[in-house]
């Protein structure tokens, strides 16, 4: 019989980056674990995206109180969840393993983590040790791993000079900072690139009035083809507030777009400044940067899409990361995943 673990998330209404990471989780493990995915959403309720590759009999509306009766392993991707489920489960001994997606800066002293913590980059890693005073034995990073779903070849790239496309693939939010890239760069950028806004989002309405009558900023609202709208493009952009470790940029390198980022986040372990994309950490560089884009030559671009593709294949493919969580699944289950102790 197989042994059951629950993945936690709040909510599958949306797409979004740690959403696509349990799925990718839930398709490595399930042909050796009985997987239930868990949220608060009914099952008709989730995006229809997800609905394609998650069965109605492996999802499970979520309930805390249900949990703390499992003798499952739970895998919570979210920390307010992780909180409450340690909380409420303060005298039982329950198998937890908390995935930290994002650096955060809030909340220390109301925020609880079990003794089993992945972080899904080194800057989070740090941001735990360092913010939230975790000890470095409890943390371990296994970074994000995306299936490979490109066949890649410079040889049919061309780069046009005089019709630059960059994608910025992200939720329109406050945090993803699309608006004030807008209104900072609008009539500052060379009219040879378009900035394309994929995704959808509370701020969606706004950012569609920013963007009004200015040949720079498109936006184009929630995209299922994504995987198209990356390959007709030629450069994939986040500068946001904060991140953990992108899978808009991991399906970048993917794709073998060089990318153009902030250093926030697990970032800068996926680019480096010149080789395989371009680093800036100001809107002064970030319009110096795209404004640089036309001067750039056909055998610069492929050089940097060849070196930012081979990048995602030595450390971000999802065999690297399915084989991670298997190993670190086995020894919390076995109760021999330091401490040497029980956690609980």
């Amino acid at each position: 019989m197989k042994k059951k673990i629950y993945l936690l998330y709040p909510s599958f209404q949306n797409v979004g980056g740690a959403h696509n990471v349990i799925i990718d989780q839930y398709l490595g493990l399930k042909d050796d674990y009985k997987i239930i995915i868990s949220s608060y959403d009914r099952y008709e309720k989730i995006n229809d995206e997800y609905k394609k590759v998650i069965p109605e009999s492996h999802y499970k509306r979520l309930s805390l109180l249900d949990l703390l009766f499992t003798r499952a392993l739970i895998i919570s991707h979210h920390r307010k969840l992780t909180t409450k489920l340690l909380l409420l489960s303060l005298f039982l001994k329950r198998n937890i393993i908390h995935i930290a997606h994002n650096e955060f800066f809030s909340l220390r002293y109301f925020t609880l983590y079990p003794s089993t913590i992945i972080a899904v980059s080194d800057r989070v890693k740090t941001n735990l040790i360092e913010y939230f005073r975790c000890k470095p034995s409890r943390v371990i990073v296994i970074k994000n791993g995306i299936h490979d779903r490109y066949s890649f070849d410079t040889k049919g790239f061309k780069y046009n000079e005089n019709d630059i496309k960059i994608l910025f693939p992200a939720r329109i939010t406050k945090v993803k900072n699309q608006l004030n890239i807008v209104n900072t760069l609008k009539n500052r950028l060379s009219k040879n690139v378009k900035i394309m806004f994929a995704g959808d989002g509370p701020l969606y309405s706004d950012l569609v009035k920013a963007c009004k009558d200015d040949n720079n900023f498109i936006p184009l609202g929630f995209r299922s083809d994504m995987l198209n709208l990356y390959s007709e493009t030629d450069y994939v952009m986040l500068f946001t507030e904060k991140e953990g470790l992108p899978i808009s940029l991991l399906e970048a390198a993917m794709m073998g777009k060089p990318i153009i980022c902030n250093n926030v986040g697990g970032n800068l372990e996926i680019v480096e400044d010149g080789v395989n994309g371009f680093v800036c950490n100001s809107f002064p560089e970030l319009r110096d940067c795209i404004n640089n884009l036309p001067t750039i030559t056909e055998d610069t671009y492929r050089d940097l899409s060849k070196k930012v593709r081979e990048k995602y294949l030595k450390e971000f493919t999802v065999n690297v990361m399915i084989e991670q969580y298997k190993k670190i699944i086995s020894l919390v289950r076995t109760w021999t995943f330091p401490p040497k102790t029980r956690p609980y």
